[in-house]
């Protein structure tokens, strides 16, 4: 704050008197001094609610002094001492207002405390002066104890009190100070079970809150957590296919080096081909991932027009396939086209990454379903590295890709089943909902290769 001194006259001595002016005072706005009111109350408030004994204390020092000078407001000749505090009173009254101490922890003691001290005056007809101590310890039944305590803690109180102090012919029952004490215990009730209110429902706010930040928290994890799974799942479906073609040509072209150096050159191509293969989709997918509403579009996803492409991939990558097919063409739901072609995807690789001999590819479609079943002869007896969580012979981790397989097809409402068969088999059977129209039903084609 700044003040501007101007000079007002001239002295008789010459001199120049300088006074303030009023009007040059810089006062605060109307809006920083509330501001400055909020704070003060803002951290005072925020002071006693770390440092509550203190307050308590400063309650019942206060309360001492106030009851210890005070002095009953009652005509002579009605049997009042009106004499200086006595040295029993005076202990009486030390312990009335220690015990407000606890008045948050234990109000139920504190009052009982508080009311056997003011009325044990009364019974030898003097007058006590812990009432006001009775009163904030009622206060405090009803403010931190129960509902309940607080009917029974005022009733209890206001009787005692009339009854005692009529039994002292100290007042009489129509006496204004006997309504005075009604009134009183009443008040302290009803507004420390006002207070017990509001921290209440200030309380189920606040737990309302952190309950919906909470939730807020887990669903953003949870997303998370699918956001990581689909990523982990199509990662998995676009590189794995390609790197077992990329395997298996690679170990072709190692065993003909030296013997047939042609067919060796001509599987380096086909790993030179899935291994740019996989980089083109895996560019997609992160790309995919990284796009805005500005990016490019997009091709579409693969699906059951794609199943041909895909296994006259694997055959020019040296793997037998021998696919039947039966009903309509392929036709599944739209949401399910993406997830029949990459658990198709991975059935196949699997089979000819880990199996031996020819693949039978059947698929099955009705109205209702597609049934797509992929097996073959697995290259160990009594187990297939496709469905174990053990590690391969190069140390890669196998394990992944029927669990992939198994969400994708519950994603959209199918059945997957998959394991062993008679004959040293494995055997992959999934069943999706079917995407043709039900205008009636279709003519049943009959089982017919697709392709040898």
């Amino acid at each position: 704050m700044a003040l501007l001194a101007l000079p007002s006259r001239l002295t008789a001595g010459g001199n120049l008197d300088f006074r303030v002016r009023s009007s040059c005072v810089a006062r605060p706005a109307q809006g920083d001094r509330d501001g400055y009111r909020h704070d003060v109350r803002t951290g005072l408030r925020g002071w006693m609610e770390r440092h509550p004994r203190w307050v308590d204390a400063f309650i019942a020092a206060a309360i001492f002094a106030a009851s210890l000078a005070s002095v009953p407001a009652t005509p002579e000749g009605q049997g009042i001492s009106l004499g200086p505090p006595t040295p029993e009173s005076v202990v009486l009254l030390v312990i009335g207002c220690g015990a407000l101490l606890w008045r948050r922890t234990h109000p139920a003691a504190v009052w009982l405390v508080s009311l056997a001290a003011t009325l044990a005056p009364l019974l030898t007809g003097s007058v006590g002066r812990g009432l006001p101590a009775t009163v904030a310890a009622l206060y405090a039944l009803a403010a931190y104890g129960t509902r309940r305590l607080a009917v029974i803690g005022a009733v209890v109180t206001m009787l005692s009190a009339l009854v005692l102090v009529g039994r002292a012919n100290v007042l009489s029952a129509t006496d204004p100070v006997s309504y005075a004490v009604v009134a009183w215990c009443g008040m302290a009730a009803a507004l420390g079970d006002a207070v017990r209110s509001n921290r209440a429902v200030l309380a189920a706010a606040i737990d309302r809150a952190r309950r919906a930040e909470g939730s807020r928290d887990e669903e953003a994890q949870r997303r998370v957590a699918e956001e990581r799974l689909r990523i982990s799942r199509d990662l998995h479906d676009v590189v794995a296919h390609h790197i077992a073609v990329v395997n298996v040509q690679a170990g072709v072209a190692e065993h003909l080096a030296g013997s047939d150096p042609e067919r060796a050159v001509e599987a380096i191509r086909q790993v030179r081909a899935a291994s740019s293969q996989a980089l083109a989709e895996m560019g997609d997918l992160v790309g995919l991932l990284r796009t805005t509403e500005d990016g490019p579009d997009l091709e579409p996803a693969p699906g059951p027009d794609d199943l041909p492409r895909l296994v006259d991939g694997l055959r020019e990558a040296g793997a037998t396939i021998r696919w039947r097919h039966s009903g309509p063409d392929l036709a599944v739901a739209p949401a399910a086209e993406l997830h029949l072609y990459r658990v198709v995807q991975e059935a196949l690789t699997n089979a000819a990454r880990h199996g031996s001999g020819p693949i039978e590819l059947v698929t099955r479609q009705d109205t209702d379903h597609l049934e797509v079943e992929v097996c073959n002869r697995v290259a160990v007896p009594g187990g297939d590295a496709a469905v174990s969580d053990e590690k391969d012979e190069d140390g890669a981790r196998t394990g992944h890709g029927l669990i992939g397989m198994r969400e994708r097809v519950s994603l959209v409402g199918g059945e997957l089943e998959a394991g062993p068969t008679p004959g040293g088999h494995f055997t992959v059977r999934v069943r999706l909902p079917s995407g043709i129209p039900a205008r009636g039903e279709p003519t049943a084609g009959a089982t017919r290769p697709v392709s040898t």
